[in-house]
């Protein structure tokens, strides 16, 4: 519930959600620049669903302790 999240989009024009604290790390495994789009709540992100990045199936968030800005994008689906 600490971990900020917002969307962002990238040089090539894509708009990704994942946690602020991660863009930089984001930025690097990516090689992609992102500009901050807009902040977005916890309770909005909990009725989002999620398009899995090379998995063909949709998940929904999930919110939890093992969440972390050690790696990744910060976003549990």
């Amino acid at each position: 519930e600490e971990i900020e999240y917002a969307y962002f989009k990238s040089n090539s024009g894509e708009r990704l959600l994942f946690a602020i604290g991660l863009k930089e790390s984001v930025e690097k495994a990516t090689g992609e620049s992102f500009t901050l789009d807009s902040k977005v709540t916890n309770s909005e992100i909990q009725d989002l669903k999620f398009q899995h990045p090379f998995i063909d199936r949709i998940s929904i968030p999930l919110f939890g302790n093992h969440v972390t800005l050690d790696a990744g994008t910060g976003c549990v689906h």
